[in-house]
């Protein structure tokens, strides 16, 4: 084999290596990517909306609390999903134009709407939310209520116009606050959440 043999043989085999290299990290790449991304895109994604429901013979203000699920389609098609968290939920009630607070740092009670369990901190899951109530407003009047262990109360709300400030906490410290208005009204069936617009912070 002369000079001219041998290396076309080594730049043969050479080529050959490197294809098969190649290959190798591709084959790497796509086993890595899902879980790369997972832990880049799967991360929670934690939002709130404000609702109202009549149940009993008493109007309910309530606060939802979503774990948005995966939007993007070539994620879900690799099977990037949002990972559950844990969540707890605190929040003020102020005066509407004093800006007094009534109800300084109550603990919501979430319940879980898959299986009506109930606690201070609950997994928040993709596509449906863990619930708690902001007011309630019986025959009797509006109250809102605190569960933390130490300080158990209810609070009785007379009617007119109020802010609450809901702070929802989830991971490592993450925060998400959000005000929103509404009005007790005389009649409880008339009391709901009014039109202004939610303020976030972030």
């Amino acid at each position: 084999m002369d000079n001219a043999e041998a290396c076309t043989v080594i730049f043969d085999l050479n080529f050959y290596l490197a294809v098969a290299a190649l290959v190798v990290a591709v084959v790497a790449l796509i086993f890595a990517l899902p879980p790369l991304l997972q832990m880049m895109q799967g991360g929670p994604v934690i939002k709130i909306h404000f609702d109202a429901t009549t149940e009993q013979d008493a109007q309910f203000l309530l606060c939802r609390v979503f774990n948005m699920p995966v939007r993007n389609l070539f994620l879900r098609m690799i099977g990037v999903a949002r990972a559950p968290t844990e969540v707890f939920a605190v929040f003020d009630i102020r005066e509407h134009g004093t800006n007094k607070i009534v109800a300084n740092s109550f603990r919501a009670r979430l319940t879980d709407v898959r299986d009506h369990t109930h606690g201070l901190v609950l997994t928040v899951k993709p596509s449906l939310p863990v619930i708690f109530t902001v007011v309630e407003h019986e025959p009797k009047g509006a109250f809102c209520a605190s569960y933390a262990p130490s300080e158990l109360q209810r609070l009785p709300l007379p009617p007119g116009e109020y802010f609450v400030d809901v702070t929802i906490a989830w991971g490592e410290a993450t925060v998400r606050k959000v005000a929103q208005s509404f009005t007790v009204a005389g009649d409880r069936f008339a009391t709901h959440w009014t039109a202004r617009k939610i303020v976030e912070k972030w």
